[in-house]
């Protein structure tokens, strides 16, 4: 039995790319396959904001270094859950290549939104040029509100004049930029007083 041999031209196939020609229905379906071992993974190096999709979730993440199997990082927002993890050079947090189903640079926005979610969960801030965390906590304007826990355990708002009260407010860490931080952490100063015996 003679087999046909059909030529396309114009389709330039990088090394290690398998190619399959079927027929099906009176045409011809080509498809072409990169051997994994050929996919060329982004460079990253330490301090950079990574996008991180793992069969756990999607990750924004800051490398601290990589290994051969592993991808160790600082710290990481669970973008399922809105929740920032810190190791702080410990090494405790990170990924395991194998379970990586795709990874990139973060983008400006990702970033923003990685920074503004460490900023309110933990005050801190990822330093880009000095790659680490720095303590960042906003304060108000002169006379910009600010939200405050009572000493009944309700929320309150006063305008910044820093005077004592409003020094004595932020020193103390009683001092939040929205409503709803403020009742975020009202919420675990229950828990705490709750639980705490």
């Amino acid at each position: 039995m003679k087999k046909n041999k059909i030529i396309i031209n114009g389709i330039t196939l990088t090394k290690g790319t398998e190619a399959k020609a079927t027929v099906k229905d009176g045409s011809i379906i080509i498809t072409f396959k990169k051997k994994e071992s050929d996919v060329k993974q982004p460079k990253f190096k330490k301090g950079d904001v990574i996008y991180v999709e793992d069969k756990y979730g999607y990750n924004l993440a800051i490398i601290e270094r990589q290994e051969d199997d592993f991808i160790f990082v600082s710290g990481y927002l669970d973008i399922n859950t809105n929740k920032t993890y810190l190791s702080l050079n410990d090494g405790i947090l990170f990924y395991l290549k194998k379970n990586i189903k795709s990874v990139r640079h973060a983008t400006e926005e990702e970033i923003a939104k990685f920074n503004k979610e460490f900023s309110e969960q933990k005050q801190l801030r990822w330093d880009e040029k000095e790659l680490k965390f720095k303590e960042y906590r906003w304060r108000a304007g002169i006379n910009i509100k600010y939200w405050y826990i009572t000493e009944v355990w309700t929320i309150a708002s006063s305008l910044d004049l820093h005077d004592d009260m409003d020094n004595n407010f932020f020193d103390t860490r009683n001092y939040f930029q929205t409503e709803e931080l403020a009742k975020k952490a009202l919420a675990k100063l229950v828990v705490n007083m709750l639980f705490k015996n």
